[in-house]
């Protein structure tokens, strides 16, 4: 349950502060606190939906819930003696599916993934490898044997992830095909390279190509550890490693390499488009870069010079979105525009999708707060799904599929919502509208 705080101080009235959520649904009510400076005092609260609740309040702290029939947007108006006080946003309630969210053995530092059946898979840091439906129920739970921080990959019937040094691959009815040790741990999701082999790497910088049943074909060494991996549409492997950014074609040969300015690290996996290619820097810049021959063509620089740890996505107009670690959410459009300011760094590939024609873009900061906003950064809604800070170890990104926004959490849970729309259409990459995380270019 999402409780935002806002507190609000008037020298010369009775209340000396209030307090609301902003979310809720048919089991989950809205709550508003107040503590007033003097009391008794008149209170009426208007929930909105035509109902009005009037008393006199004879307590200091004083605490008022409402529970919503269906879920909408309503405005609540608060009169205490003779002022009128009105939230500054628009309380949303949205439908939760399967309770809102699914209890895992323990925390979630990936991704989820969807194969063609619409069944769901994700890892825990117990080494809990989890399926399950679109109702929520589960699949399978295979134990592997380590902390899962990796996305899982799916390839046709074959599911691939990386738990502590081991790269498994399982069926989708969770039967152990094999397991490789690597000669390091395993952070990254595992990339499909297009027609019959898998790409991973470790955290000692060493890249990995498998076939699709574990066989060894090449293992080549980076000074650094890896990014996740891309693949562009001749099947080059595009991906950073510490302050570089690296071209491979499909036989494992560099095409190119390209250095940050100030030797900072890259840290998120590249963009790629169908000319370029967008890589966030430490140093505070997204670089773009000429896909074929890796020259900068231009570097943009955020306001504050804080670095940019997740990808970036573009919408179908061509605007380029994307945080950093001081929390602002850029959009690109030939000029950059701080879009919108979170509570802490922006941790998540950004996701957007289309409602009535209308965009709703959701992130996640490192406090753990879920924001959706409108194009004009405006809140939608803002939930806590966790309190405490993450470690990153990879930019986590949302499943979206018939009408259903899906986040696991570091919380342990699985977080699901049935809200209405389409994922945009877009030149996105492996963490966005290819929900199976296999590195392709989305065909549709």
């Amino acid at each position: 349950m999402l409780v935002i705080l806002l507190f609000l101080f008037f020298s010369n009235l009775p209340v000396d502060s209030f307090s609301y959520s902003l979310w809720g649904d048919k089991e989950i009510p809205i709550f508003i606190y107040f503590k007033f400076k003097n009391i008794p005092a008149t209170l009426k609260i208007d929930w909105g939906d035509g109902k009005i609740e009037s008393l006199e309040v004879k307590w200091v702290i004083y605490e008022a819930e409402h529970k919503y029939e269906k879920p909408g947007k309503y405005i609540i108006k608060i009169k205490i003696d003779k002022d009128y006080f009105m939230t500054t946003d628009t309380v949303t309630i949205f439908e939760e599916i399967f309770i809102g969210r699914v209890n895992l053995a323990d925390r979630v530092y990936s991704s989820c993934a969807i194969d063609k059946e619409e069944n769901i898979y994700l890892g825990d840091v117990k080494g809990n490898f989890y399926s399950f439906n679109l109702l929520g129920q589960m699949r399978f739970n295979f134990l592997a044997s380590g902390k899962i921080y990796s996305s899982p990959l799916i390839v046709d019937t074959l599911i691939y992830f990386g738990a502590d040094s081991f790269l498994y691959c399982l069926t989708k009815n969770g039967k152990l095909v094999f397991q490789n040790k690597l000669s390091g741990e395993i952070y990254n999701t595992p990339t499909f390279l297009p027609p019959d082999k898998v790409v991973i790497s470790s955290d000692d910088g060493n890249l990995y190509i498998f076939n699709l049943f574990g066989k060894k074909i090449k293992e080549i060494k980076f000074p650094a550890e890896l990014s996740d991996i891309s693949v562009d549409e001749k099947n080059n492997l595009i991906f950073s490693s510490g302050s570089q950014v690296y071209s491979l074609n499909s036989k494992g040969k560099i095409n190119f390499k390209f250095n940050s300015l100030e030797d900072d690290e890259f840290f998120p996996a590249p963009t790629i488009t169908k000319d370029y290619l967008l890589c966030g820097c430490e140093d505070g810049y997204l670089y773009l870069l000429d896909k074929k021959k890796g020259k900068l063509i231009k570097r943009i620089a955020t306001f504050d010079e804080d670095a940019i740890k997740t990808e970036v996505i573009i919408d179908e107009e061509g605007k380029f979105y994307f945080g950093d670690d001081g929390g602002k959410l850029y959009v690109y459009d030939g000029k950059l525009i701080s879009l919108f300011e979170a509570e802490d760094a922006i941790i998540s590939t950004p996701l957007i999708i289309k409602r009535d024609g209308k965009k709703i873009i959701f992130i996640l900061d490192e406090m753990g707060y879920l924001y959706a906003l409108n194009e004009k950064g405006k809140i939608l809604f803002k939930m806590e799904i966790c309190s405490s800070e993450k470690d990153l170890y990879q930019t986590p990104s949302f499943l979206f599929v018939q009408d259903k926004l899906i986040i696991p959490s570091w919380d342990g849970y699985l977080y699901a919502f049935r809200i209405e729309g389409e994922v945009i259409k877009s030149e996105w990459f492996t963490y966005r509208a290819n929900f199976s995380r296999n590195g392709k270019i989305n065909k549709k």
